[in-house]
């Protein structure tokens, strides 16, 4: 893959596309993004000689935290791995990599993990958390010791973090109440399985869904929302005490234990009755898909996500050059049975 057969393929100059690879002004928002994902799909390779040259110096040590371990959630399974994958590539600019995991609902257990990852002595993070007060503060005390962070697939918009990448939640949110509209003839009466309360990403993904159903849809409500904290075993119960109190047609999961969520709709027996809409096309999303558990799943694009943060931080710590856009997200894949038959 060359930078013209590139170009011709994003429909731009080779200008732009420079532009875009060296983090320069003078490209739209929605040209920027295009192109990122250009190149992440295609796994493009510029001329690297100089920035090796000049990143391999630094010495660069990055730390990356998840609120999320993957056998409660395929996601950061998922996650994980590409980013192992990713760092692993820069091995040749002789950067140095730390990966942790915390619990989504133990705010004090992330702010201790990022206390060791100071005292191991990164010089940049990827972060995946909640979005609560202290962590908001800490994020801030990593600024002030130019520790520069990427907030990754949840946002923490009120910190001074440098970039965010993931979904647009909102958004995101808002075609899933528009799928499950339709799915349902306007008239859905939903359970909603969020992760936290104080998830920014789930929180903005049920405003989304909310505005839009009831906005479109309005013989449509919403009878309930359960928080699982993005785990299996919490999702089950959930799903089985909802389905239990409430006369639901639909769930839509704003988060993970999809797993969990969707074996408790079958256990209890309305598989093939409700419709049910989620993210995210780990193996076991496609199977409930195919089996008619689960009506819609969307994809974030989390291999693009990974690729866009590390490239991001990695461009600033070692180039100097920041990042030109304040929120880099990945677009929606919408897939339902049709796509797996």
């Amino acid at each position: 893959m060359t930078i013209k057969q590139l170009s011709e393929m994003a429909g731009v100059s080779r200008g732009t596309i420079d532009r875009v690879i060296n983090n320069r002004p003078g490209v739209s928002d929605e040209t920027r993004q295009k192109v990122l994902r250009l190149i992440a799909e295609t796994s493009y390779k510029p001329n690297k000689l100089g920035k090796q040259l000049a990143i391999t110096k630094k010495n660069l040590f990055i730390g990356v935290l998840f609120h999320g371990y993957a056998e409660d959630s395929p996601y950061f399974g998922q996650v994980m791995a590409a980013m192992e994958q990713r760092l692993e590539s820069l091995d040749e600019y002789g950067i140095k990599y730390v990966i942790g995991n915390t619990k989504m609902d133990r705010p004090q257990d992330i702010i201790a993990k990022l206390d060791e990852f100071i005292k191991m002595g990164i010089n940049g993070l990827i972060l995946s958390a909640i979005n609560t007060p202290e962590i908001i503060k800490k994020i801030d005390e990593l600024h002030s010791l130019n520790i520069p962070v990427i907030t990754f697939s949840t946002d923490l918009p009120e910190s001074k973090r440098l970039a965010y990448v993931g979904s647009n939640s909102y958004k995101f949110g808002a075609i899933a109440g528009n799928l499950m509209g339709l799915f349902t003839d306007g008239k859905a009466d939903v359970g909603i399985v969020a992760g936290s309360e104080y998830s920014y990403n789930h929180q903005q993904r049920i405003a989304g869904f909310t505005d839009y159903l009831l906005s479109n849809f309005p013989k449509s409500s919403i009878l309930t929302t359960y928080m699982n904290y993005d785990r299996e075993k919490e999702s089950y119960e959930c799903v089985s005490d909802m389905l239990s109190k409430y006369k639901l047609n639909s769930i839509f999961f704003a988060a993970g234990g999809v797993r969990g969520g969707c074996q408790a709709i079958k256990d209890l027996g309305y598989a093939h009755k409700i419709k049910v809409v989620c993210f995210d096309l780990y193996q076991h999303n496609i199977n409930m898909v195919t089996d008619k558990v689960i009506t819609a799943a969307i994809g974030q694009q989390p291999e693009y996500q990974v690729q866009v943060a590390v490239d991001i931080l990695v461009d600033y710590l070692g180039m100097n050059n920041a990042p030109v856009i304040q929120r880099y997200f990945s677009e929606p894949e919408i897939r339902v049975r049709a796509n797996f038959i």
